[in-house]
C-alpha cells in the first residue's frame, strides 16, 4: 500500500542467485506503509545476510518480500505486486544498487546508489534519509 521510498535495480551476488536473473528489482517500503495479504504461516524465511531477512510462499517458493534492519524496512520484488501497472511510475527503478558486481552492463541514466545495508541497519536514520544521501 502507498508508494515505495525508492526502487532498486540490485546486482548483488545475493539478489542474483536467490532471483536467477542476472539482477532483480524491488520497491523498498518503511514498516508502516507495508502490508503483505500472504498470512506468515504461509512463508517460509531465510537469513541471506545479518541484516536481511527474505520470505517465499512455502507453496511455490516464490519471493514474497525482505526485512531489512530488523524489521524497519520492507523490500518488495516487481514480480510479487500483482496490482501495480507496469506503467505505474511510483514504481519505476530509482537507482542501481552494487553495481561493480553486474554481470550484464545496463545503459541507462539512474543512478549506482552507494548504500550499506549494514551501515543502515545500525544507524537507526530513516531510509528516506539514507536515499537523500545518495542522490545528492
Amino acid at each position: 500500500r502507498g508508494r515505495p521510498v525508492a526502487v532498486s535495480i540490485c546486482h548483488c551476488t545475493v539478489c542474483r542467485r536467490l532471483s536467477g536473473g542476472a539482477f532483480s528489482i524491488q520497491s523498498l517500503h518503511s514498516k508502516n506503509n507495508f502490508s503483505c495479504a500472504a498470512e506468515e504461516v504461509d512463508l517460509w524465511s531465510i537469513q541471506s545476510s545479518p541484516n536481511v531477512t527474505r520470505y517465499r510462499c512455502k507453496e511455490c517458493g516464490s519471493p514474497v518480500y525482505a526485512t531489512l534492519g530488523k524489521g524497519k524496512t520492507y523490500v518488495v520484488p516487481r514480480s510479487a505486486l500483482t496490482n501495480v501497472a507496469k506503467d505505474d511510475e511510483c514504481f519505476a527503478p530509482t537507482h542501481h544498487m552494487h553495481y561493480k558486481q553486474r554481470v550484464i552492463d545496463v545503459e541507462d541514466e539512474l543512478p549506482n546508489a552507494k548504500i550499506c545495508w549494514n551501515q543502515y541497519a545500525r544507524t537507526g536514520r530513516s531510509l528516506e534519509s539514507i536515499f537523500r544521501l545518495a542522490s545528492d
